[in-house]
């Protein structure tokens, strides 16, 4: 089953300004030459002020979205199934090879110090497609001469799943992922089984065509699966002079029983 698809991203971080408005502001929000971007096979946008300079679009300029380049940490684990009564169960092969578990990332990899190098730097539609990637985390880069001429930085994510997003190592959004427990994998919350089956109960591929070859009632099954994080404003007190850092964190869901 494709547990990727639950991971699904899209997202763009952006300005605000006036489209009348286009001169070069005194204050400037520059991308880092290494980092362009954010999110996996998924949208993000991170809208921010004051960047006349560069291209705006509907009055927002655009500092980070799905198609820039990120850093990218992939948690691979056997894919997931919750039973009737609650229980987490993993789905188990008996090959080594498949059944085992990838590291975590080191602890304060949301931090704007963390070193990254060694992280995956791609679009975030570039990470892997496969039922096993139980968490994926991304880092994206930003430059700010003067924060409080920044004005609103807004961040618009959509996912499969559930997102958690930091901003310079503090957490400011959380959408479809409980608190964090103390023990265990934390799993986003779960889907209705009618996004993974059809009406007469088979399993509900939608990889397999295009969404248009879909019928109606299929499509709806389909977009059930997507999550949505919009116009969240990222809060200005935790702006920083220089380099910022926008973390993202998708968790993964785990499968209905029919599937």
């Amino acid at each position: 089953m494709p547990l990727w698809m639950q991971f699904r991203t899209a997202a763009r971080l952006s300005s605000c300004l006036p489209l009348s408005d286009h001169r070069p502001a005194a204050s400037t929000v520059r991308r880092m030459p290494k980092a362009e971007g954010i999110v996996n096979g998924r949208k993000i946008v991170l809208l921010a002020a004051a960047l006349g300079w560069a291209p705006c679009v509907f009055g927002r300029t655009v500092v980070l979205d799905t198609y820039g380049f990120w850093r990218i940490h992939q948690t691979l684990r056997p894919p997931v199934i919750q039973e009737a009564d609650g229980r987490v169960r993993q789905v188990l092969f008996g090959y080594e090879w498949l059944d085992c578990e990838t590291p975590e990332p080191p602890a304060g990899w949301t931090e704007v110090d963390f070193d990254d190098s060694s992280w995956l730097r791609a679009p975030s539609h570039m990470a892997c497609h496969t039922p096993y990637l139980a968490v994926l985390r991304m880092r994206g880069y930003f430059l700010l001469d003067d924060p409080a001429e920044a004005g609103d930085l807004v961040l618009s994510l959509s996912f499969h799943g559930g997102a958690v997003v930091f901003l310079n190592g503090v957490e400011v959004a959380r959408r479809f992922v409980p608190a964090a427990r103390a023990t265990g994998e934390p799993y986003a919350e779960p889907y209705p089984v009618d996004a993974f089956v059809t009406a007469d109960g088979r399993v509900l591929r939608g990889w397999e065509r295009k969404p248009e070859e879909h019928n109606e009632d299929n499509r709806r099954r389909l977009s059930l699966r997507s999550r949505r994080m919009d116009n969240v404003v990222l809060p200005r007190e935790r702006l920083r002079k220089g380099k910022n850092v926008l973390a993202i964190e998708i968790v993964r869901a785990p499968y209905p029983p029919a599937v």
